[in-house]
Parts: C-alpha cells; structure tokens; sequence
C-alpha cells in the first residue's frame, strides 16, 4: 500500500493562554532581579551621591545647660560629602542637608 501524499498543509496557530502569559512575564522578570540582585548593594551607595539631599548624622554637637533646657549652640553632623556644621537651635541625631552649590 502507498503512504498518501499531502498536497495542502498549513500549520495551526496557537495563541498562549492568558495564565501561561502572566507566567513567562513573571519567570523574566524573576531573571531580571536575580541578575539584578548581587550589584543592588552597589548601585544604592553609587546613587546616594545623585540625591538632590543626602543623609548626615550627628558627629558632635556643643549645648549650653540653662536649668533643665539644654540650648544647642553647634552641631556637625557627618555625611557622603563630608561635615556639615549647622546652628541651630535642636540637633537631630539625623539629618538630610541639600548639596552644596559649590
């Protein structure tokens, strides 16, 4: 017996289900943060010199003792960009100055 000859063939078109869609997208973009990941630690120090206000923290601080107020004379707080002194009349342990215009 001869094996019949196909003439015509046309290859049925598939669309993904709706699940197996939202699956691929989350399996990328598992992939993206896990190549993402082991630089996160550097890219978030190599960022805090872009913010327009960087973070400070209280290096030292000189107070007058009137009673049982205390009366901030000076407080320099250290940061990404170096000391910072401020006077002011309260001395937060931390502080976000804006970057300096020179």
């Amino acid at each position: 017996m001869k094996k019949p000859r196909i003439i015509f063939y046309q290859k049925s078109v598939k669309s993904l289900p709706f699940c197996k869609i939202f699956a691929l997208i989350g399996w990328i973009a598992l992939k993206l943060l896990e190549t993402v990941l082991p630089f996160l630690p550097i890219l978030l120090i190599i960022g805090i010199f872009f913010l327009p206000k960087t973070p400070h923290i209280r290096w030292q601080y000189e107070y007058q003792q009137i009673g049982q107020e205390r009366f901030y004379i000076s407080c320099d707080y250290l940061g990404v960009r170096g000391t910072v002194t401020s006077y002011a009349s309260n001395c937060p342990i931390i502080v976000f100055f804006e970057k300096s215009k020179s």
